[in-house]
């Protein structure tokens, strides 16, 4: 895994035209997150720390 992965994700986020956010990095591909539109999900995440935060949910 990268050990930026809250830069990978806000800037999927921040990108995202959509209400979900999908990342094409060869690490996270295929995982969806579901969030409202402009909503920010970076909610004290830090780096690495992939289990308190949307990584495996999909809508």
């Amino acid at each position: 895994m990268h050990d930026n992965a809250e830069t990978i994700y806000n800037n999927g986020v921040e990108h995202s035209e959509d209400v979900v956010a999908i990342y094409y990095d060869v690490n996270y591909k295929g995982f969806a997150f579901c969030m409202d539109r402009g909503e920010w999900l970076d909610w004290s995440m830090d780096d690495n720390d992939y289990d308190s935060h949307l990584w495996t949910s999909g809508c």
